[in-house]
């Protein structure tokens, strides 16, 4: 074995050490007439859901949060699993990412969402590419391909994606992070996404405030929710999720929201950037009730 191969084996099965005491399952005990904080042992960016299915992003990592989610009455239960890795057919990927050029030097895991076939995942670290990873029987992943979005030099950055049916729902902005926008893409599939990059065909775009963060959908509009840098400076806006660019829930900060089947919301909060002396706070989730969330 050589010493790049050693070197990524002893990391490997010292990861594997690290994680090994984690259990497997949560239960939170959740409020139906106001919002419940839930604190994570990392930092979240972004969401997304797929019926029961959440991931979660973890940035710095990187890594995917993998959760089957289920509320009865006011308990809300989390069944874990995690991609800390996948496969390339040579060596295997940190967070599933392969090696990149790039000034901070380090993959950031920014989008997680579910491919079509409901198994493969998606990821992105915040340009208009992502990687999918498909398991395999042995309980690992494997990177498969990249999938681009159509080139666009205006908004070449990506900080949120879902998929809702054959639609990939993005949240973008240009380069200088001033100009943000919704975009809602057709998704042409072939049957082998490694073999056949799917299509895009740009359906929608909704111009909507800056560093405002998703994505999902309810009451048939678009729900985004107000991060820590939209509430600052200026043309802040107020804390909160909105429906259809309107003010639903006020005071809630997050970088990612989605949608579970009962009608609640969780919010990704991306902590490490608040105004405190130690780099921020602990990342956590934010529960929303469905009764929060209804209005008209």
């Amino acid at each position: 074995m050589n010493s790049k191969a050693e070197a990524e084996q002893n990391y490997w099965t010292a990861s594997a050490q690290s994680f090994k005491w984690q259990v497997k399952s949560r239960t939170v005990q959740v409020s139906d007439k106001d919002i419940t904080e839930i604190p994570l042992g990392f930092q979240p960016f972004g969401i997304s859901s797929r019926g029961d299915m959440i991931l979660i992003t973890d940035f710095f990592a990187p890594a995917v949060c993998m959760n089957r989610v289920t509320v009865d009455g006011n308990t809300l239960r989390f069944e874990v699993a995690w991609i800390h890795g996948a496969w390339n057919g040579i060596t295997r990927c940190r967070g599933g990412f392969p090696d990149m050029d790039y000034p901070s030097g380090a993959n950031r895991c920014v989008t997680a969402f579910f491919a079509p076939d409901g198994t493969s995942v998606c990821i992105g670290r915040i340009h208009r590419d992502f990687f999918l990873l498909s398991p395999e029987d042995n309980a690992q992943w494997r990177l498969k391909t990249r999938i681009s979005l159509p080139e666009c030099t205006d908004f070449p950055l990506v900080h949120s994606a879902t998929l809702n049916g054959n639609l990939l729902l993005t949240v973008e902005s240009d380069a200088a992070m001033n100009k943000w926008r919704l975009a809602s893409y057709l998704w042409h599939e072939g049957h082998d996404l490694a073999a056949h990059s799917p299509k895009f065909e740009l359906a929608d775009l909704r111009d909507i405030s800056r560093f405002h963060y998703g994505i999902a959908y309810l009451h048939g509009e678009p729900v985004t929710v107000s991060s820590s840098h939209s509430v600052r400076g200026e043309n802040a806006t107020s804390p909160g999720i909105y429906v259809g660019g309107k003010l639903t829930v006020s005071g809630i900060i997050g970088s990612g929201i989605c949608v579970l089947p009962n009608g609640a919301a969780l919010v990704a909060a991306y902590e490490q950037e608040e105004e405190e002396a130690h780099k921020g706070n602990p990342g956590k989730l934010i529960y929303v009730p469905p009764a929060l969330l209804q209005y008209e």
